[in-house]
């Protein structure tokens, strides 16, 4: 007896953790403001490479490697900066790298993120781009939810692609909430 109260203990305790007080207790019917994914084709946001210099939207993480900074553009790629005279800063080129958000790099190999890849790319003379290794579906996809919270949103249907971003509009009785 001792045993199935402790087990359904555990399971009440471990349901309660689970409950999301912030949840609609309903879903509403009609049309409600909400988000609504941007579907992307899986082979296209693949390909890597090397285009003209760009204005800086929204930097995230920078990387120092010899007189090149590399910053890191939002879900798009990475600038290569020549910073070899710091009070100058001279835009070399951009990587386009969709759903790119890291960087990192160990000798002359880079490492970045391209939605669920990680991809090991090398930065040749001339700035082209070769890619070493990809290694498919590791990371986890991080853009099957829209920003923040307390929105209705489309729920993702992985059939239609992978989600890029994410776009406001009316929904029709949406069925996910966050």
């Amino acid at each position: 007896m001792k045993i199935y109260f402790c087990q359904l203990l555990a399971f009440l305790i471990v349901i309660s953790g689970c409950i999301n007080e912030d949840q609609p207790v309903a879903f509403p019917e009609g049309e409600v403001e909400g988000l609504k994914p941007i579907y992307g084709n899986l082979a296209e946001l693949k390909d890597i490479r090397i285009e003209a210099p760009r204005q800086l939207e929204r930097p995230g993480k920078i990387y120092r490697k010899g007189g090149f900074l590399y910053i890191n553009e939002l879900a798009k790629g990475v600038h290569i900066i020549d910073n070899t005279d710091p009070s100058s800063p001279e835009p070399v080129a951009f990587i386009s790298i969709p759903g790119n958000v890291d960087i990192a790099a160990k000798g002359d190999v880079f490492y970045f993120d391209n939605y669920n890849d990680l991809v090991a790319v090398r930065i040749t003379s001339g700035n082209q781009v070769e890619v070493l290794k990809r290694i498919e579906d590791v990371l986890p996809a991080g853009n099957n939810f829209p920003p923040g919270n307390d929105v209705y949103f489309e729920c993702v249907d992985a059939r239609k692609g992978v989600v890029t971003g994410w776009e406001a509009t009316i929904l029709v009785s949406p069925k996910c909430y966050r």
